[in-house]
């Protein structure tokens, strides 16, 4: 992800998608891949909602174990958003 182009509208993506070429990896070109608008419009309101606080990695399921790494209820977040953008279509 680049930080840099993360904004509350996510008129671009912000990803920056590798893969390995001869055992280096290198970034793609950003034309040779697509984001869907749905993904990017979940992606702004996730961010405006700070959704981001609410993430539990890893470290913080091993430093705590009742911390759920899968993030169940970012899950359920994601769901609510897309089902919202799909009715407004």
């Amino acid at each position: 992800v680049d930080n840099r182009r993360l904004s509350l509208t996510m008129e671009d993506a912000a990803l920056k998608v590798m893969h390995s070429v001869e055992g280096k990896w290198k970034v793609m070109d950003p034309e040779e891949y697509s984001v869907e608008r749905e993904c990017m419009d979940t992606t702004a309101v996730l961010l405006h909602g700070h959704a981001d606080r609410g993430l539990i990695d890893f470290d913080n399921h091993l430093d705590d174990i009742s911390n759920d790494w899968t993030n169940p209820h970012i899950n359920k977040a994601i769901d609510s958003i897309l089902q919202q953008i799909r009715n407004m279509k």
